[in-house]
């Protein structure tokens, strides 16, 4: 009931064989919690007033440490480094989850809820690999765009920091015009989809309002973009 704040120097660590039951969006821990053993573990891990767990699949060794941490901030660092495949991530919500003992490969699974909720839902587990978001695929995706968890595909191969990515085959990153904008939805994955590379002009379409629950306020613009609107003909820029 209510929330454990915990720091690198004061960690809640869990041994082997423990579990944790009854976490929520009023129930978490604020902050890093680290897993010893061989057994599947959700992190009870969450920040603001929301619960957003980490989920890792058994890693081979009794000795085996992982360390979870879900991170919020409105910095999408480092997002125009990434595969092919990745339309966009959302790096604005993501997890720290840093591998301190043994060797073993655990797959990845993360979530989203109703104040962090999807921009579509073909989506991804990216992996930083200290250069560049990788596509780790998705296994298993459950729930709603409100609501839900996505697994990922293959195992992860470095232990950094893990985001919510969005394919870039998704049909709203393929047929989606940022040059015709025409709600909340679709400026927010414009300019999340943006990935930092320079100078951009997204252009709203027709007049809307920001209240889709879908979207996530603040808004993050991204350096170098500039948002157009029209009034009576006339491109005003914002």
């Amino acid at each position: 009931n209510g929330n454990l704040i915990t720091t690198s120097s004061y960690l809640l660590t869990m041994k082997l064989g423990s579990k944790v039951i009854g976490a929520s969006n009023t129930s978490f821990v604020d902050g890093p919690v680290k897993k010893t053993g061989n057994t599947g573990f959700v992190y009870p891990v969450g920040k603001n007033y929301s619960y957003r767990p980490i989920e890792i699949s058994a890693p081979s060794t009794t000795t085996s440490e992982f360390t979870g941490e879900f991170m919020s901030d409105t910095i999408m660092v480092n997002t125009g480094s990434r595969d092919t495949t990745l339309g966009f991530l959302q790096r604005n919500n993501y997890w720290k989850l840093n591998r301190n003992s043994g060797a073993s490969t655990v797959y990845i699974t993360l979530s989203w809820d109703s104040q962090n909720s999807l921009v579509d839902t073909f989506v991804s587990v990216a992996s930083w690999n200290g250069s560049q978001w990788k596509d780790l695929g998705k296994q298993i995706a459950t729930g709603s765009s409100y609501s839900g968890t996505v697994k990922s595909n293959t195992v992860a191969s470095n232990y950094n920091e893990f985001a919510i990515g969005y394919q870039a085959n998704s049909p709203r990153t393929a047929f989606m015009s940022c040059a015709a904008i025409g709600n909340a939805v679709e400026l927010q994955a414009c300019l999340i989809s943006s990935g930092g590379t320079g100078s951009r002009y997204l252009n709203i379409a027709q007049s809307f309002s920001l209240d889709d629950p879908s979207v996530e306020l603040p808004l993050i613009i991204e350096r170098g973009v500039t948002l157009q609107g029209h009034v009576g003909g006339v491109a005003t820029k914002w």
